[in-house]
C-alpha cells in the first residue's frame, strides 16, 4: 500500500511540475531579511523564478538588501533555518496559496546575472527523500519543477 501511495504521489508531481506560472513568488528564510514582507512572513524576498529539483533548488531575484546576506551564506556555508517558498495566485493579501518548505538547506552558489534592474541567482542544496527521487527517475518521472512569474 505504501508503494502504491508513493507511486500516486510521484505520478501527480509529473503533471504538477511542468513549468508553471505563479502570480507571486517569495522565499522566506528567518535568518535572511528580505525587503518584501507578506502577511505572516516578515522579511520575505520576492522572486522572479524558483526551480526545484531533487536535493536542490535555485532562485532568481532582484539584487537588494538581502543580497549581501545571501552572498555571506554562500561564502560561509551557513545552514539556513526553515526556508519556505511562498506561492500566491494573486498579490499577497493573506496566507500563501501554496507553501513549499525546504529542509537542511545550505546556499552553495551565487551568480550575478546583471540586467536592469540587476538580478542574481542563488543555488541551494536541500534534503529530499532519496528513495522517492530514485524511484521516480527509474520510472521516467520528472522530479524537478520551475515556477516563473515572468511568463
Amino acid at each position: 500500500m505504501k508503494r502504491f501511495l508513493i507511486a500516486i504521489a510521484l505520478t501527480a508531481t509529473t503533471f504538477l511540475c511542468a513549468p508553471a506560472q505563479a502570480a507571486s513568488l517569495y522565499l522566506h528564510t528567518p535568518s535572511i531579511t528580505g525587503e518584501n514582507p507578506t502577511p505572516g512572513y516578515p522579511g520575505a524576498m520576492k522572486l522572479n523564478s524558483l526551480t526545484v529539483a531533487p536535493d536542490a533548488f535555485s532562485i532568481v531575484k532582484r539584487v537588494d538588501s538581502a543580497s549581501p546576506q545571501l552572498m555571506a551564506a554562500v561564502a560561509g556555508g551557513t545552514p539556513l533555518a526553515a526556508p519556505r517558498a511562498l506561492l500566491y495566485n494573486a498579490a499577497p493579501s493573506g496566507p500563501p496559496d501554496a507553501l513549499l518548505p525546504f529542509q537542511n538547506v545550505i546556499a552553495n552558489a551565487y551568480t550575478a546575472l546583471g540586467g536592469v534592474p540587476a538580478t542574481e541567482q542563488v543555488d541551494f542544496s536541500a534534503s529530499t527523500s532519496r528513495a522517492s527521487s530514485a524511484q521516480a527517475e527509474r520510472r521516467g518521472i520528472r522530479t524537478s519543477c520551475s515556477f516563473d512569474r515572468s511568463r
